[in-house]
């Protein structure tokens, strides 16, 4: 039953959460950092925003603005230490 109900809401319609009203909401800063908006703009856009329920809410106030690039997360995992990274850190133990 729970499977049925889920395909019949469009992907605009699905509700949304917090972090994806906080996620668009940063995104509406690096736009208005980057000059794209002016300050009305972005009090609007941001409002608007932070108080989405469906994801058509929330793309309506993207929709007309490049989509950013995705940031690389740094690895958790420390990296190897190969060749002259070796070498220099070695240089700075002794």
């Amino acid at each position: 039953m729970h499977e049925q109900r889920e395909a019949t809401v469009s992907q605009n319609d699905m509700r949304v959460g917090d972090s994806e009203r906080d996620e668009t909401a940063g995104q509406l800063s690096e736009h208005f950092a980057a000059g794209r908006l002016d300050h009305s703009e972005f009090a609007e856009r941001t409002e608007q925003a932070l108080s989405a329920r469906t994801r058509g809410e929330l793309d309506l106030v993207l929709n007309d603005l490049p989509v950013l690039p995705v940031a690389v997360k740094p690895s958790t995992t420390p990296e190897l230490l190969t060749g002259s990274a070796i070498c220099t850190a070695s240089s700075l133990v002794n």
